[in-house]
């Protein structure tokens, strides 16, 4: 917050209207597709830790019994 203050007073506006610019600026810009990259880990089939294995955990683990 200092330092909008600091760069208001630079420009000789106020602290709303520097706000409200930048507003106004992040809402005007298009938003970039996002990608998630691949983070797999590991070599051959059985020792590849991505997505299909984890939910594959995930899914045996369901069928355990719960036991209290």
């Amino acid at each position: 917050m200092r330092r909008a203050k600091q760069v208001a007073a630079q420009r000789k506006t106020t602290l709303r209207s520097l706000f409200l610019d930048a507003l106004e600026s992040s809402l005007n810009e298009k938003p970039e597709a996002f990608r998630l990259r691949d983070a797999s880990v590991g070599y051959g089939s059985e020792h590849v830790v991505g997505t299909d294995s984890i939910n594959r955990a995930i899914d045996e683990q369901r069928e355990v019994p719960f036991e209290p």
